[in-house]
């Protein structure tokens, strides 16, 4: 996602079109997390944990870069023991297929089946490109 299209957007228009996807995800999640996610969106982005950045990385991945929109019960378990962060590992892993990010602990795509590591998509992409 390139600051630059972020900075295209009015804040209501990044807003609207954050929240035209943000609220159909939010639907599909156990009503605890999804109110979790909600309370801590309202308080300054430094605050939130782990569970509420990542919701935020999928809807922004999927309305910038048209990745799934999705937050799958596995994958928010990951997210959920991680708290604040300190027993996350970072940089996350992402789906060679479909470009999905996963906690590192995940090897095959919960959504596509596709390969999981860190810098798949990246790699797959740079190959298509003829990059590498």
């Amino acid at each position: 996602m390139g600051l630059e299209i972020l900075q295209s957007f009015s804040r209501t228009e990044w807003e609207a079109v954050f929240l035209s996807k943000a609220k159909p995800l939010l639907l599909t999640l156990d009503a605890a997390i999804a109110a979790r996610i909600l309370c801590e969106m309202s308080r300054p982005m430094a605050s939130w944990g782990v569970l509420t950045a990542a919701f935020f990385r999928v809807v922004a991945q999927h309305v910038f870069e048209g990745y799934p929109l999705a937050f799958p019960p596995a994958v928010v378990a990951v997210y959920e023991a991680a708290g604040t962060g300190e027993n996350l590992d970072t940089p996350l892993a992402e789906c060679a297929r479909c470009g999905y990010a996963h906690p590192r602990c995940f090897r095959t795509c919960v959504l596509c089946g596709g390969r999981v590591a860190v810098g798949a998509r990246t790699a797959r992409r740079a190959r298509a490109a003829r990059l590498n």
